[in-house]
């Protein structure tokens, strides 16, 4: 064997190892795809199950955002139209105005040589005006003096009619009550002497406050004719029984007096609320 056949040996012998070597590494790197796509879970057929999942709900997704996004373009859309038929109106309404201010100053242009004549006129006038303001005040201070003279003795006048026609009204009722009084008097065959004594017919009332058992408040005063000595029934008002005589011993208010109960013909505690009835002379 020469040396050319050494070296191809030798060639061979180092493809052989390189050939083995990437056999080796091929194996090493060699998978399952089958178990790779139908393996649960983790697979690649339900990775891609999952991925279309998430794909549909993403074009979901979309095409809400798309609807929202039309709406929301419309909505802009009629704003926009709003917006510039606002403008329109507020445009013609400045035009308007800007031809209004336009007349108005030319107006004004007018009035104001109008003023400047009229001014020049008042100034004339000042004088002549002046001169009868002071003739007018001495005027009106006369008319005010003598009107409120007139007043005064208006006043007066007016004051004593009212006084006269107030008083002849009062003796009219005076005279009235002074007839009545008597012809009342007469039927109940009362004298002077029983007033003192007596309370008038219908006088009523009832019991205001027991601030201790020797003493009664009542809700009758000097205003309703109470005097001192007057005396009263009492009665309860829930059963309509007699309980007691009271009698007065003192009137210092227009509505309230202050009585004594008569132990002796007290059949009860007087309370507050017990109705009271004056004790009137028997005819």
């Amino acid at each position: 064997m020469n040396l050319v056949g050494k070296i191809f040996i030798v060639l061979i012998f180092l493809m052989c190892v390189v050939f083995g070597t990437f056999g080796l590494m091929v194996h090493a790197a060699h998978k399952n795809w089958k178990q790779e796509v139908v393996a649960p879970k983790v697979g690649l057929d339900d990775q891609l199950k999952e991925a279309k999942k998430v794909v549909q709900g993403l074009m979901d997704d979309k095409k809400v955002l798309e609807t929202a996004l039309a709406e929301e373009k419309d909505r802009t859309r009629r704003r926009l139209t709003a917006l510039d038929e606002e403008l329109r109106k507020v445009t013609e309404q400045r035009d308007a105005s800007e031809a209004r201010i336009k007349t108005v100053e030319t107006d004004e242009r007018k009035l104001a040589v109008v003023i400047e004549v009229a001014n020049k006129n008042i100034g004339v006038l000042q004088t002549t005006v002046e001169g009868m303001q002071k003739d007018i005040k001495l005027a009106v201070d006369e008319r005010n003096l003598t009107q409120k003279k007139l007043v005064d003795t208006t006043d007066l006048l007016n004051n004593a009619v009212a006084e006269r026609e107030r008083l002849e009204k009062l003796g009219a009722q005076l005279a009235a009550q002074i007839v009545k009084q008597k012809q009342l008097l007469d039927y109940s065959r009362v004298t002077l002497g029983d007033l003192e004594k007596y309370a008038p017919p219908g006088t009523r009332g009832e019991v205001t406050a027991v601030p201790r058992p020797d003493t009664v408040e009542i809700s009758l005063g000097a205003d309703d004719g109470v005097r001192k000595g007057f005396k009263f029934t009492v009665t309860r008002p829930s059963t309509g029984k007699y309980v007691g005589v009271i009698e007065v011993i003192q009137v210092d208010y227009p509505n309230r007096a202050v009585c004594r109960p008569d132990t002796a013909m007290q059949n009860d505690q007087i309370q507050k609320g017990d109705h009271v009835k004056a004790i009137t002379k028997t005819r």
